[in-house]
């Protein structure tokens, strides 16, 4: 036996289509994306957009909160001193070995 529509869902005629609901914290959220022009450093415009983000929090209306979600260039900063910490522990590795074993 056919099942009418009307029967198992609440069909509304709208213009607007909901294609995807944004919460944070359990609020409404709206979200946005930034991306870096080819060519410049995804740390630094992290840290611009992270400073613009405390201008304008200061300007917001009571209630309306703006703040970073999700952050790639944390990622970054920190492969970056890794590697420093890497580079450094292998230049004394190496020259520690030639002294034990060159004894120079």
């Amino acid at each position: 036996m056919p099942v009418a529509l009307k029967d198992v869902a609440k069909i509304e005629k709208g213009t607007e289509d909901i294609r995807s609901i944004s919460r944070a914290g359990g609020k409404f959220a709206i979200g946005i994306g930034i991306m870096k022009q080819p060519g410049t450093n995804a740390v630094e415009v992290g840290d611009e957009v992270k400073k613009r983000i405390k201008e304008i929090s200061a300007t917001l209306p009571e209630g309306v909160e703006i703040g970073v979600r999700f952050d790639l260039t944390t990622f970054i900063s920190e492969s970056v001193k890794e590697l420093y910490y890497t580079l450094i522990m292998a230049a004394l590795l190496t020259s520690l070995v030639c002294w034990l074993f060159l004894g120079s």
